[in-house]
């Protein structure tokens, strides 16, 4: 994203992978931006489909498209920052070096 020239501040993480601390912590620290896990971050994806269905139904618009509350925001540490950094470097050169082999 950034190569792009997307600038973010922080990030939401949704799914399952969002019940674990470890791990929404492990990606504000490989990411280098804050992380927000709203509340019942494993089934918001299902909620936000049925408010465009309630939506679709007539729903009120003030009524539907409310703001989540913010459960936890993680921020990056940049010590551990700059080691992922480090090895997504390695694994880049890595793979660069090692693809002629898989392509047989």
């Amino acid at each position: 994203m950034r190569a792009d020239g997307t600038r973010e501040t922080s990030l939401s993480l949704i799914g399952g992978g969002a019940r674990s601390t470890f791990w929404t912590q492990l990606i504000a620290d490989a990411f280098g931006v804050s992380i927000r896990r709203p509340p019942d971050a494993q089934c918001i994806a299902a909620l936000g489909a049925a408010r465009i269905g309630w939506l679709a139904v007539g729903g009120d618009f003030a009524a539907v498209v409310r703001t989540p509350s913010l459960s936890q925001e993680f921020f990056p540490h940049d010590e551990r920052h700059s080691i992922l950094l480090e090895r997504l470097a390695s694994y880049r050169t890595l793979y660069r070096q090692l693809r002629p082999l898989f392509a047989t």
